[in-house]
């Protein structure tokens, strides 16, 4: 796609679960990313995962 980006000034389990419902809207053939401003933490978002998944994301790096 076009690297087009929502940024999110919020707690981590807030920007998360806004990720999980954004996921829900957008296309399964359209890869999304989780991370953070200065890229210290990034992981694909799959449709399947859950809050805790994608929190560990952010605790993974």
């Amino acid at each position: 796609m076009d690297g087009t980006c929502i940024y999110l000034d919020s707690p981590l389990d807030l920007a998360a679960r806004f990720a999980l419902w954004f996921r829900g809207l957008v296309p399964t053939d359209v890869d999304l990313f989780f991370c953070d401003d200065s890229y210290s933490f990034n992981g694909s978002i799959e449709p399947s995962m859950s809050l805790g998944d994608v929190v560990a994301i952010a605790a993974d790096e």
